[in-house]
């Protein structure tokens, strides 16, 4: 028994790995970034694919409030 609960802990430890966080890799425009006019779009370049459900961004003025909202598209790789 004891080594079935040693083995089945090794494999949950290994899928653990497995499901890494995404990252910011790159953004256009770049973040910090101050442009003019407004751009019409954001693009996001992550590490891994993101779950939309629980993914997120904010775009802010330069007063420091929200843009103009809009549903994110995920485009093929």
């Amino acid at each position: 028994m004891r080594t079935i609960i040693t083995s089945f802990f090794f494999v949950l430890a290994a899928a653990g790995c497995a499901f890494a966080h995404a990252h910011l890799d790159r953004a256009s425009p770049a973040v910090g970034s101050t442009v003019s006019p407004a751009p019409k779009e954001v693009v996001l370049w992550f590490t891994n694919q993101l779950e939309p459900a629980f993914s997120t961004i904010e775009v802010r003025n330069e007063k420091g409030a929200l843009g103009a909202g809009g549903k994110g598209k995920r485009r093929p790789a």
